[in-house]
This record gives C-alpha cells, structure tokens and sequence, in this order.
C-alpha cells in the first residue's frame, strides 16, 4: 500500500492456557541413614502459545499450459512462554513465584516421626519457545481450476512451531532453606544442596513432561503448536493477462 506495507495479511491465534500440576517425588536416599521423598506439590502453570502473523509477499501467476500460482509467504512467530503463574481476566499470563515447603525427610530405620515439609522454597519457572520470522513458499502449487463437485483446491503450510526442541526453561530460586537444622544427632545444615538439587530436577522434568504429553497435543487440536503458525489458502482467480518476458532493452544513441 502507500505507506509500504503488504495488503494481504492474516493472524495466528494467541491461545492461552492454565493448569494445575500435582508433583510426587519418589523416596532418594541422602546418605545411609536419611530418605528424602517429596508427597504433595501443586505448581500452578500459564502458557502462552504464542501465535503470530504473516504476510502475502510473492505469487508466481499461471502461465502457458500451467494453471497454478506458487504463493510466497513471510511468517512471524511470536515468543511463546510457559511460566508458573496464572491468567489474568483479561486472558494475559500473570507470572506468579511458586512459595512452599516441600520434603518428607525420613530415618531409614524409622526410630524417629519424619519431618514434613523441610525444605522453604521460593522459587519462580519461566520457559520460551523464541520467534522466528522466516519467508517459505506453499508447495504444492494452487491449482486456479475449480471442480464443479470437488470445488476449488486447498493449499496448506502447516510450521507446528519447535515445540519443546526450542523450549528454554528456567528456574530461578529466590530463596531456598532448611526448616530444621537438626534431625536427631544428624545434624541437616550440609544437606540443604542435596534436598534441593532432585526438586529442581523434578520442577522441571514436570514441566517438559506436561508440555510435551498435553500443552503441545491440546494446542494442536486447536489448530496451533507451541510457537507454531500455519496458512490456508482456500480460493484464489487471476484474469486474463499477456506476460511479455526478455524483452531487450537498448540504451538510446547519444
């Protein structure tokens, strides 16, 4: 147009999502005396799609005996995010840090009460799928010829996004700390690094599980992936022209 932008434009949806995972950690050893295992963590989650939009910028017209256009798109893929927290009213990702005390610290011979909730932790999760803004052309070729049964043809570009391959998650713990600093005749201030390592580690094979078992499959039944965008064309005519090619240009005498 006159202001230098594409006229023909189209939008990928912005979906949005919130859940609610429910995280149990099998019992681990922490040395020959102690077992860690985590019995109830809610983490509750927002995702973001991402979505997008694009451009029509090329159509390589019919011509001779072809009757079928190629169609040049640009597409731009928005940043899609994961994070712990909830959607707003309004649909917007609130990003919210996950407080809690977490662990069942136990004897292995059982002489004492295990102890619940050990470990404070203050902790916030934020993944992203990065944009990426690619031009791809629709292959095959639309076919201008309209069946009188079938109908027009359908050319589609299905990008599903990289899915979890392009997910960089996360977890940054703002404030992590032992509840008790002795257990016993053990004393527990050495084993804060050891309680808190396998609970990070599960946090975020939680969140990797979930989006690929269920963010990802439910997204795509709605159409889109996890920073994934596509194109339908559906009906497309071109009139009648005359292309002239190589046509010689000559300089004029001087």
């Amino acid at each position: 147009d006159e202001d230098g932008e594409w006229v023909t434009r189209f939008y990928a949806p912005d979906v949005t999502l919130q859940l609610s995972a429910q995280v149990e950690l099998l019992p681990i050893n922490l040395g020959p005396l102690l077992s860690l295992s985590l019995a109830d963590l809610t983490v509750p989650l927002a995702v973001n799609a991402g979505g997008g939009e694009g451009q029509l910028i090329s159509a390589d017209c019919a011509r001779g005996t072809s009757n079928s256009v190629e169609f040049g798109v640009n597409l731009e893929r928005e940043v899609a995010r994961i994070v712990t927290g909830r959607l707003t009213a309004a649909g917007e990702l609130q990003p919210e840090r996950l407080e809690a005390n977490v662990g069942r610290l136990s004897l292995l011979s059982g002489l004492l009460p295990p102890i619940e909730g050990i470990l404070y932790l203050n902790a916030e999760v934020d993944g992203e799928v990065p944009g990426i803004e690619e031009t791809v052309f629709l292959d095959p070729r639309y076919d201008l010829y309209c069946d009188p049964i079938e109908g027009c043809d359908q050319s589609q570009y299905n990008d599903l996004g990289d899915g979890l391959s392009g997910l960089d998650l996360e977890i940054t713990v703002h404030e992590a700390s032992l509840l008790r600093s002795s257990f016993g005749l053990i004393n527990l201030t050495p084993l804060l690094k050891p309680i808190l390592d396998p609970v990070l580690e599960l946090l975020s094979n939680v969140i990797s599980s979930l989006a690929e078992g269920l963010i990802n499959p439910l997204l795509r039944t709605l159409g889109v992936g996890l920073g994934g965008i596509s194109v339908n064309v559906s009906a497309a005519n071109q009139d009648g022209i005359q292309l002239i090619e190589n046509i010689a240009v000559e300089e004029p005498e001087q």
